[in-house]
């Protein structure tokens, strides 16, 4: 059994005051998070409200190199230098990912690209379709057309993870494709509270002792 933990499903500018993409797999549900898939711009900040080890963070799966996606990438590398981080980071991502990494630590922090490391950063790119095995995840990449997902225009890619042989799931970009849902889901959401709100109080009422 693995356990998903939806860090942030936000766009690019904090619509509906959501972080950005970010989403911790716990291949043992007993223990802490070990993987992301895609880190925003805002992920740090996300995983450390949800009492997630920034430090813990063993994989991270880049779906695509927009700054929503893997914005936050370089802040977690700085996190394990500075913070005295003790787990070897894999990230998994598309072709160029190495290179954006490195200019994008350049750009943010002089110099940080290319100091030597606490713990190492080894970056894999993946091909369309290639599969890769890392550590208990199997991992396959491969490219679609967002043209295919509900109101959706363009090309990106999307990930296919198999943990230990027993779960699989597409994640089609799940900060894009949640766009056009979450407002109903937080619809759903508050008038479930609501409605729970109402009948506690109903309930608290009618157990009041007469006066």
């Amino acid at each position: 059994m693995v356990r998903v933990t939806t860090v942030g499903s936000g766009d690019a500018f904090g619509s509906g005051v959501r972080f950005q993409t970010c989403i911790a797999l716990a291949v043992d549900p007993a223990a802490a998070p070990a993987v992301l898939v895609d880190s925003g711009a805002t992920s740090l900040t996300a995983l450390r409200q949800q009492e997630i080890d920034p430090n813990q963070i063993e994989t991270v799966l880049v779906s695509h190199l927009h700054g929503d996606h893997f914005g936050d990438l370089p802040f977690l590398v700085l996190d394990g230098q500075f913070r005295g981080g003790t787990h070897d980071l894999t990230v998994l991502g598309p072709p160029g990912t190495r290179t954006r990494l490195e200019l994008a630590m350049e750009i943010l922090l002089p110099g940080s690209s290319s100091v030597p490391r606490r713990c190492a950063v080894e970056v894999v790119e993946h091909v369309n379709r290639g599969t890769l095995e890392l550590g208990p995840l199997r991992v396959t990449a491969y490219d679609f057309q967002l043209s295919d997902l509900p109101t959706r225009n363009g090309r990106s890619g999307g990930i296919r993870l198999a943990c230990l042989g027993e779960i699989r799931a597409d994640l089609w970009q799940l900060g894009a494709w949640w766009a056009d849902k979450v407002a109903a889901w937080e619809r759903v959401v508050r008038e479930t509270i609501a409605a729970v709100q109402a009948e506690a109080q109903r309930r608290h009422v009618m157990s009041a002792p007469p006066r």
